[in-house]
């Protein structure tokens, strides 16, 4: 993509890939000189409506396609071949205000006003709670006359005048897909982990992925601003482009085990099934996925609740009653474990991608993610299932993941270890930071403020309702509102003077700023896929963290053996289910129930399955097996090989499952068994090598 510095100028930006998307995101000041000139790509929005808007790109396209975004609408995304800014100068009368194309959604999105002139951008007037952007106007707000919120003439939260570079920081929100190809075959599975005997999670270096960015929205976070909400505007065209051959590192979670792991921690902890269940009631409709934008609502009702305890029950309302109810009788069923999955997902992604950016000294923007969960609304097409992809943004890569891949095959899982919290590094170290530092706040909360306490009433009420709004909301004291929400509450019900307002903001920030998940631990910041006012709904540090010292302990332990164990038909099941390229299977004994099995598998997953078994066919339901193995498609290959008593099934060869059991119907079922799972590189390896050294001495199936 090119950008013209001026619609009369030859001269050209030239910017590549997603820096391009960061460096020419519409309304960001591209160049600024205070008082005299301001130069910015002014876009069409898709709730706007702006007369004698320029240009602000090329008819001509390098690409042109549609996306299906999670709202359920197709989007155009364009690549032009130049973009084109807009210059506004001193003295020069140009205005582009900004106004809503109707009334039905007027108050559903903000901002509803913007005026770009030089006289706004010079000295900007703006709403406190996001719907005047700027504007240029002094006396009063230009939508006073219907404005729902307006107090007072000129009303009390229409702020200014401040410069538009000192009063947002104007970052993209970039929407990122990535495909993995059709053909498997290049795909290199790296490791897997464990959770008890269960498959937790496999890694997969994927080569020649595919994937698709664009500028989907603008979003203004404050800068020195007074502003309790984040202003959001959407492209009517998305600004993107789309790429091949670009790998990827993705993490493919069992669900089951996943559920079992999440289960397990949150009744582990009574206050990480409050936090879940409080961001659960926010922000979840009825359909119970979790949609993007739905943010804004579900602050507004987390304020109703702060409103709560400064009002009393008899004041609330019911909803924020309902609310609270279910925080402090929460417990632990199957919805809110799927809605835990999403939320640990999700902080997954981001602290890996952070802990990559460090590890290699490359930047963040070098790379994206993807999630695909069935709890998650749909970007484009995605099978059931969890997976998360890391990928790289450029043609070819840029080398970093298959540094890590390389990093990973010789290390033999310590480069997972560093990762996750080897020798008091890596994420856990953050995570657990920030938790006691919350824990610390909170506790020392009701000292701290105390002490500002004095004759001035007004300051002594402050302070009452700052303790009121982190205490009296919920039964466990370390669960408690978002500070945002805090602030919001704080200046409607508290009579607010100078002193108070300007001493706000500081007692503030003696309490706990991590609400599950902030931006120091979590690092969510622009590289994130949900709009602002999402994000802190989205994630959760503490049930991370919880999670993370599991898989530290079972990457440490990847091996494990469960004697005399009665039944092992669910490891089977789940192994196999985990499958995604290879089985190698070796038994003297098979049922047809089995053989049935992995026949489906092969055929469900595009399984390559090769079984060495022997030829006894005095067990009938051995020899049925051999009858349907010989009718099998030529993914499944079967060999024969005498005096045959190992067990075991090899799963993409990072997966080991292995004892004293037969692959028949009594010996997963009811037999009393020996059991060992092998999730590490070098006995996965050495099974490997000798399957392979028996495989070539055995005769095939079809010739005896």
């Amino acid at each position: 993509m090119t950008s013209r510095r001026a619609l009369n100028s030859k001269k050209k930006v030239i910017r590549q890939g997603v820096q391009a998307l960061y460096t020419f995101t519409p309304f960001k000041l591209h160049r600024a000189q205070r008082g005299e000139k301001y130069e910015l790509i002014l876009a069409e929005t898709a709730h706007h409506r702006v007369t004698n808007l320029q240009p602000w790109r090329s008819k001509s396209v390098r690409d042109e396609f549609y996306f299906n975004l999670p709202v359920g609408i197709s989007k155009k995304i364009v690549q032009p071949y130049e973009l084109y800014s807009t210059l506004l100068t001193r003295g020069q009368s140009e205005k582009y205000v900004f106004e809503p194309q109707d009334r039905q959604w007027r108050w559903e999105y903000f901002p509803v006003h913007m005026e770009f002139s030089w006289e706004a951008l010079q000295e900007a007037y703006y709403c406190a709670f996001g719907w005047v952007l700027l504007s240029s106007k002094r006396d009063n707000c230009p939508i006073a006359r219907y404005c729902p919120a307006r107090i007072g003439t000129p009303c009390k939260y229409y702020l200014g005048p401040m410069p538009y570079n000192e009063l947002y920081n104007v970052h993209p929100l970039i929407r990122k897909k990535y495909e993995p190809p059709i053909d498997k075959k290049e795909n290199e599975p790296l490791a897997a982990i464990r959770y008890k005997s269960m498959p937790l999670v496999t890694l997969t270096y994927i080569p020649n992925g595919s994937y698709i960015a664009f500028i989907d929205g603008v979003q203004f976070s404050r800068k020195r601003a007074r502003i309790v909400r984040q202003p959001l505007l959407f492209l009517k065209e998305g600004l993107g482009f789309r790429i091949s051959q670009s790998p990827a590192i993705q993490f493919e979670f069992n669900k089951d085990t996943l559920n079992e792991l999440i289960r397990d921690r949150l009744n582990s902890k009574p206050t990480l099934i409050r936090w879940i269940r409080l961001k659960q009631q926010l922000y979840l409709d009825e359909d119970g996925l979790v949609r993007e934008r739905r943010g804004f609502t579900a602050f507004q009702r987390l304020d109703n609740v702060v409103k709560f305890a400064f009002e009393g029950r008899s004041n609330s309302s019911s909803d924020a009653q309902a609310i609270i109810k279910a925080v402090n009788e929460a417990n632990v069923d199957d919805d809110l474990i799927d809605f835990a999955s999403v939320l640990f997902i999700h902080s997954f992604s981001h602290l890996f991608l952070n802990w990559l950016s460090a590890r290699y000294g490359c930047g963040k923007e070098d790379f994206g993610y993807h999630i695909e969960h069935d709890k998650m609304q749909p970007i484009g097409v995605q099978k059931e299932g969890v997976r998360v992809f890391i990928f790289e943004v450029a043609v070819g890569g840029l080398g970093y993941l298959k540094s890590f891949a390389h990093d990973l095959a010789n290390q033999n899982m310590n480069i997972l270890a560093e990762f996750l919290g080897f020798e008091n590094q890596g994420i856990r170290t953050v995570l657990e930071f920030c938790e006691k530092r919350s824990i610390r706040a909170i506790n020392n909360l009701r000292n701290e403020l105390h002490r500002f306490k004095n004759n001035e009433q007004a300051i002594n009420d402050l302070v009452d309702a700052i303790l009121a709004a982190y205490t009296r909301c919920f039964n466990d004291p370390y669960v408690y509102p978002h500070i945002n929400s805090i602030r919001r509450v704080l200046v409607d019900v508290v009579a607010m003077t100078p002193r108070t307002r300007d001493l706000m903001d500081d007692l503030l920030n003696r309490g706990p700023h991590c609400w599950d998940g902030c931006q120091l631990c979590v690092l969510l910041e622009r590289g994130c896929n949900y709009p602002p006012f999402d994000q802190p709904f989205l994630v959760t540090s503490r049930l991370t963290g919880d999670i993370i010292k599991i898989l530290e302990q079972m990457v440490n332990s990847p091996t494990q053996i469960f004697p005399l164990k009665v039944g092992v038909y669910e490891e089977f099941k789940r192994f196999l289910s985990s499958a995604r390229y290879t089985v190698d299977l070796i038994s003297p004994w098979l049922s047809p129930e089995v053989v049935e099995l992995l026949i489906e598998k092969s055929k469900e997953n595009d399984l390559y399955i090769r079984i060495i078994t022997t030829k006894d066919i005095t067990n009938k339901g051995h020899e049925e097996s051999l009858k349907i193995l010989r009718k099998a498609d030529t993914h499944i290959e079967t060999r024969l090989s005498p005096q045959l008593h190992a067990k075991g099934m090899l799963i993409d060869g990072v997966m080991l499952l292995t004892g004293s059991f037969n692959f028949t119907s009594s010996g997963l079922t009811s037999n009393v068994e020996n059991l060992t799972v092998d999730f590490s590189l070098q006995g996965t390896k050495i099974f490997k090598e000798k399957f392979d050294d028996i495989w070539n001495k055995s005769v095939p199936l079809d010739s005896d």
